[in-house]
């Protein structure tokens, strides 16, 4: 596929540059609101808000209204085409699932909406090169490890992997430096809320991070 007909090609070049997505699961809207908020101070400019969360669209939404021109915002946990089309109304730059789906890679096609199906297989990776996918999510990564990205990376060079679960400073340098074009952490950021305890801890988190990531 040629790049310029490719809706994830900007996301892409976004993601070798920040090399990090935070993923925000939370259990009401407001906290992942605050969550978002705090790390958005804290320097992380891609997030990632779960469809598992209440209200994900309207969080989506206000992010994209509040800080459009700072950060890309992608809905993640994305399962049907139903909450894919809901994260594109919402103003999501991005969607991603934690597995394959033939019929939600279309929809996201016909919309054209930057789409990182989830996969952990060759099979899968295979699938997604045949129906022209160059960007996924290698989930959940901790069963596999950064040597494991390296070895099917070797056999699909085309397909750009983003590893997600398990990941933290501890060893997030080891999965960039086996091909992963980013990472995408969740629990590995702690706690987010607005108390300054919790920032403070959060900042340190994002801190180390971004130094062992870039």
């Amino acid at each position: 596929m040629d790049s310029s007909d490719d809706p994830t090609a900007g996301l892409i070049d976004r993601l070798r540059c920040e090399r990090l997505v935070a993923v925000i699961r939370r259990e009401t809207e407001d906290q992942a609101l605050r969550a978002a908020m705090v790390l958005i101070e804290h320097g992380v400019r891609i997030v990632e808000i779960t469809f598992t969360t209440p209200g994900a669209a309207a969080v989506i939404g206000r992010l994209r209204r509040d800080h459009d021109r700072e950060i890309l915002v992608g809905a993640g946990t994305v399962t049907d085409g139903e909450q894919l089309r809901a994260a594109h109304a919402a103003g999501a730059n991005f969607a991603v699932s934690p597995g394959w789906s033939y019929d939600v890679v279309r929809a996201a096609a016909d919309i054209g909406m930057p789409y990182v199906p989830g996969v952990l297989t060759p099979t899968e990776m295979q699938q997604a090169v045949t129906s022209r996918v160059r960007l996924t999510k290698l989930f959940p990564a901790d069963l596999v490890g950064p040597g494991y990205l390296r070895g099917v990376a070797a056999v699909f060079p085309g397909l750009e992997l983003m590893p997600t679960g398990g990941i933290d400073a501890s060893n997030a340098a080891a999965w960039i430096s086996a091909g992963a074009i980013a990472v995408g952490i969740g629990g590995g950021l702690g706690a987010a809320s607005s108390t300054g305890e919790d920032s403070a801890d959060l900042r340190r988190r994002v801190s180390a991070l971004q130094a062992v990531i870039r």
